[in-house]
């Protein structure tokens, strides 16, 4: 059977215009499966990178990173063309969890 993903963490994030999230590969803790994200308010040239995919971000966009995205491949936020906020949320299983 499969397991329902719990929401075990959640981020609001305010980036000022220019600020930008630096290249990184996730850690592992806290644990999550999947991390999405929700942009909530940002210029229209805002975009995030993943490897080496470009992905264009708009206010209302949702995008989520799993597996090698997350362990393997660095992830970044460019700068952003406008103040920015996001919400982040980190979905993990029950069995993930109690492996913490």
């Amino acid at each position: 059977p499969c397991e329902e993903p719990l929401a075990v963490f959640h981020q609001l994030q305010y980036l000022q215009r220019g600020c930008a999230i630096s290249a990184h590969v996730d850690a592992p803790t806290p644990p999550a499966d999947v991390v999405a994200t929700l942009s909530l308010g940002t210029g229209l040239h805002d975009t995030v990178r993943v490897g080496s995919a470009r992905v264009r971000l708009r206010p209302g966009d949702l995008y989520a990173i799993a597996g090698p995205a997350r362990w393997e491949e660095t992830h970044e936020v460019h700068p952003s063309t406008s103040d920015r906020l996001s919400l982040t949320v980190r979905f993990a299983s029950q069995s993930e969890l109690q492996n913490c």
